[in-house]
This record gives C-alpha cells, sequence and structure tokens, in this order.
C-alpha cells in the first residue's frame, strides 16, 4: 500500500473512531489531525472537508453493515437447509459486526440518529431497511424453492432480523466488552426457535 493511501486510511479510521465517541458536530478537523499526527493542512490534502470524510465512512459501512457481501458460494448453497444457512449467516454476520470499525461504525450511527449531515441521512432505521431487503430476497427464494412453509417474506424478514440486532446492541456495542461468544449463542437460540416457525 503507497504511502498516501496508508495516510488516507488512517485518517478514516481515526475520524471513525472520533465520530463515534463525539459525534460529528463534536470532532473537529484539529481533532483528526491530531489523532494522526498531521498538520491540518494535510488533512485537506487527502479530503476536501469534514463531510467528505464522513461520506466515504457512510459510503464503505452503510451498505456492507447488512451483511449482503456475505452471501458467498458456500452461504448460497446451503439455502435448501433453512435452520443452518441462517445460523451461519447469523453467526458470520455477528463476527462482522464484533469488528472494531464496525462497532466505531454503528456507534456513530446511534449518537447520529436520523440526522441528517450536508445531504447525508444517518439513521439505525436505514440500517434495518438495509438487512431487512438481504432477508426478505432470501426468505422469497426459499418460500419460491418450497425449503419454508409459504408466507410474506417481510414479515418473515422483520420477524429474524430484529433480533439480531438486538443482540448486536447487548454484546458488540462496547469495544471493551465484546462477548460474541453469548452474541453467537443467542443468536443460535434464535435461529432454531425462528425455524419452529417457519418450517414446512
Amino acid at each position: 500500500m503507497k504511502k498516501g493511501e496508508k495516510t488516507k486510511k488512517l485518517i478514516l479510521s481515526q475520524s471513525l473512531q472520533l465520530f463515534s465517541k463525539n459525534g460529528f458536530s463534536g470532532t473537529s478537523v484539529r481533532d483528526l489531525s491530531s489523532s494522526v499526527g498531521l498538520r491540518e493542512s494535510a488533512i485537506y490534502n487527502h479530503f476536501s472537508s469534514k463531510k467528505a470524510i464522513l461520506t466515504e465512512i457512510v459510503e464503505k459501512f452503510g451498505r456492507s453493515t447488512a451483511g449482503l457481501n456475505l452471501l458467498d458460494d458456500e452461504l448460497i448453497n446451503m439455502l435448501n437447509k433453512p435452520q443452518k444457512f441462517m445460523q451461519t449467516f447469523s453467526e458470520k454476520l455477528l463476527k462482522k459486526w464484533s469488528d472494531i470499525e464496525e462497532i466505531h461504525f454503528f456507534n456513530l450511527v446511534l449518537k447520529e440518529n436520523d440526522t441528517e449531515i450536508n445531504g447525508i441521512k444517518i439513521s439505525v432505521n436505514s440500517l434495518l431497511e438495509d438487512a431487512q431487503k438481504v432477508w426478505v430476497m432470501i426468505f422469497t427464494e426459499m418460500i419460491n424453492h418450497k425449503f419454508i412453509k409459504k408466507g410474506n417474506p417481510e414479515i418473515f424478514a422483520n420477524e429474524f432480523i430484529a433480533p439480531l440486532f438486538f443482540i448486536r446492541m447487548k454484546f458488540l456495542l462496547d469495544e471493551d466488552n465484546i462477548d460474541l461468544k453469548s452474541a453467537i449463542k443467542q443468536a443460535n437460540e434464535h435461529s432454531e426457535f425462528f425455524w419452529e416457525s417457519i418450517k414446512r
């Protein structure tokens, strides 16, 4: 990785950490430059503004937090085993959410919830909606292939996703007290319970 790319990555990482702790408006460019050991003018060599930094952070984490990028061939091949699929996907999702930067991003969203900063909408609802779209697609495929009983895939998605976000908030919100083991255990119990309501 080139020096400029490393510096830009460091600025993004430190900005995300500061935004999650102090909020967007509570973090100055001076704070950012101090945290990365650069002059303020050097920050502007990589980003045109603080808003540009936030925009890149939201673009990087906003969509990926729903887990669509986790749908690899291995998972797709499990669709005909819905309970196993739900457990495996949930475990991968929770592992992703336990990443420090994912925790910082989620805390940023909670801190700035339902606000629009210079045209950038930040809300927990948008994260839930993105996750819902992924699971509507999954449950639609399972219904179409008769792997689960007929039903409204949107309701299935809502009922399945909401507890996962609760588990995220309970076990994966504090970077100093991450309890991934308990999070996965509860998610597996949730998948087992949910399976009973959708199996054919």
